[in-house]
């Protein structure tokens, strides 16, 4: 299922499904995560780098890492931490 969900991130609207996150993390390389990450087949995507490439706006302050967090536990992803 496809379900979009709607995010309000720093007053700019986004709708976003669990699929999209999937294609997203297919699209980009693993890469050394710094504090959160999602994990997927065996690998570790940074939360911050799958958002941006989904929403195409990769400038610093687009969103907070919390942003990211909460949209990705909202999409039923389990958020770990590197200890």
């Amino acid at each position: 299922m496809n379900e979009k969900k709607r995010f309000v991130v720093k007053g700019k609207q986004y709708f976003i499904s669990r699929e999209d996150v999937i294609n997203a993390i297919k699209t980009i390389t693993p890469d050394i995560v710094r504090k959160y990450y999602v994990q997927f087949e065996g690998k570790e995507y940074s939360i911050t780098k799958i958002l941006y490439e989904i929403i195409k706006e990769n400038s610093p302050g687009t969103f907070s890492t919390n942003s990211a967090m909460t949209i990705l536990r909202k999409l039923d992803f389990d958020i770990k931490q590197w200890n």
